[in-house]
């Protein structure tokens, strides 16, 4: 997460304790609407949090696609050129022209 991004929810974090704090004061003294209006308000600050650390990481996993992508290729086999040939002296002993499954002529 980026520095921004700390900052944000460092913000919605404040606002949501003075939310929270302002809704448990205020509880019982004013009108039922306003109480459940603040704590509506600080839900939503948690939620834009939330948003804003997934957004965060939508943004590095990107950003990590895009870097592997850039990266020049490079082309090694997946058999090294000893165990080919290996492989071939191992088929050539299986082949026998007597086999009717033989691909020898």
């Amino acid at each position: 997460m980026t520095n921004h991004g700390r900052f944000l929810c460092t913000i919605y974090a404040a606002v949501t304790l003075w939310l929270t704090f302002c809704t448990i004061a205020t509880y019982g003294h004013v009108p039922l609407w306003t109480s459940l209006i603040m704590a509506a308000a600080s839900i939503a600050t948690i939620v834009a949090g939330l948003r804003e650390s997934t957004h965060a990481d939508e943004v590095r996993a990107v950003r990590v696609e895009l870097e592997r992508a850039a990266r020049p290729a490079v082309a090694r086999p997946v058999i090294s050129p000893d165990e080919t040939a290996r492989f071939w002296e191992l088929a050539a002993q299986l082949d026998t022209p007597d086999d009717p499954r033989s691909n020898a002529a």
